[in-house]
């Protein structure tokens, strides 16, 4: 069946680490993503009204990971888990209600948590590696859908409980030394040629360091055969939900 007939699942995987408090471009990185998760919202929502609401069965998600110790957080990160295949017929209404208030829901939610982390200086950073080694295909992957997975980061993937070098150059994080030195991420023992991911707000710093971080994700994307793929530069929020809606159309 075309992909663009399926019902949508679309997951949206937020790194919450230092990166929340640059602003290398004069706006900050925490409006960035909050303007580009509601936009991703507003596709489902618009998705799901445009195929008739009462039969939709479009999901969104947004996580992180690990998940935070912060209850708060992670309550706040479970009412933007929406199955609008999850409403019986007598719940058309409820179900309409939860479509139309997606991005308002989705936005609140979203400066509570950055706001937060911010405050607290809190920055759990995430396990992108140890994400797609373990996790990817039960969080992001539903039989019958088209899974989209967003994965927003600086391109650097670290976590401190998750620092592999296996001594033949491959390693389960990304940092400027480790792209001087040419080393490639460890291989993910992973099918996930259902998923089609897309990786934005890359922040190489230095800039020359994005075509290595570009190259090196993508390789190891198309080592799990993910189905379709890409890894954007941080760019001014209109330009980056031109691309989103190119790679979601």
């Amino acid at each position: 069946m075309d992909s663009a007939k399926l019902p949508l699942n679309l997951t949206v995987f937020i790194d919450l680490s230092n990166r929340v408090i640059q602003d290398g471009d004069g706006t900050s990185q925490v409006d960035k993503d909050t303007v580009l998760v509601n936009h991703l919202a507003g596709i489902v929502s618009k998705k799901a009204w445009d195929s008739n609401i009462k039969h939709a069965k479009d999901c969104f998600k947004v996580f992180f990971y690990p998940a935070p110790a912060d209850p708060t957080i992670n309550g706040l990160a479970q009412s933007m888990d929406i199955d609008l295949g999850s409403y019986q017929k007598n719940q058309i209404q409820k179900k309409m209600d939860v479509a139309k208030d997606m991005t308002t829901t989705v936005d609140k939610n979203l400066k509570v948590i950055y706001q937060s982390t911010v405050e607290q200086h809190d920055f759990i950073g995430s396990d992108i590696w140890g994400f797609f080694n373990t996790k990817a295909k039960s969080y992001c992957v539903k039989d019958g859908y088209r899974n989209v997975l967003i994965v927003l980061t600086d391109g650097y993937i670290y976590h401190k409980d998750n620092l592999v070098d296996d001594g033949n150059g491959h390693i389960t994080y990304i940092t400027a030394r480790t792209l001087r030195e040419n080393k490639e991420l460890l291989p993910c023992k992973q099918d996930l040629s259902d998923l089609e991911v897309l990786f934005i707000e890359v922040d190489a710093r230095p800039k020359n360091d994005f075509e290595k971080i570009q190259t090196t994700i993508g390789k190891w994307l198309a080592g799990m055969k993910v189905k379709k793929y890409g890894v954007i530069e941080t760019d001014l929020p209109n330009n980056t939900k031109t691309i989103i809606d190119n790679f979601i159309k």
